[in-house]
C-alpha cells in the first residue's frame, strides 16, 4: 500500500465519525520533528475534514488516539468520549456515546 497505516487508519476514522468535526490528537509521537512530525502531517491531510491540527475554535466533538504502547487518556477525554471504536491495539478513535445510536 502506498500511504500505509495512516491511510487505512484515516480512513477508518473517517467512515466512523463522518463529517467536519474537531478532534483532540492523544499521540505517544515525537510530532515536533523526524518521523513522528512526518506521520501526524500526513494523518492531518488525509483525515480531512476530521480536524486534529488545532486550528478552528470550536469545542472538541471526538479524540484520536494513535499511540505504540498503552496510551495516557485523560479522564475528561474519557468521560466526554466514552465510546472507543479501535483499528488496532492502540489506535483507535473516541466519541461521544449519542453518536453511536
Amino acid at each position: 500500500m502506498l500511504f500505509g497505516f495512516p491511510y487505512v487508519f484515516s480512513s477508518f476514522c473517517q467512515s466512523t465519525f463522518p463529517g467536519n468535526h474537531k478532534a483532540r490528537f492523544i499521540s505517544d509521537l515525537d510530532t515536533t520533528r523526524g518521523p513522528g512530525l512526518a506521520i501526524k502531517e500526513r494523518l492531518i491531510y488525509f483525515m480531512y475534514p476530521l480536524d486534529i491540527n488545532d486550528i478552528s475554535d470550536s469545542p472538541e466533538e471526538c479524540a484520536i488516539i494513535y499511540c505504540n504502547k498503552p496510551p495516557d487518556i485523560p479522564a475528561e477525554v474519557s468521560q466526554k468520549f466514552p465510546v472507543l471504536k479501535g483499528v488496532a491495539k492502540y489506535y483507535a478513535i473516541a466519541i461521544p456515546e449519542e453518536r453511536t445510536k
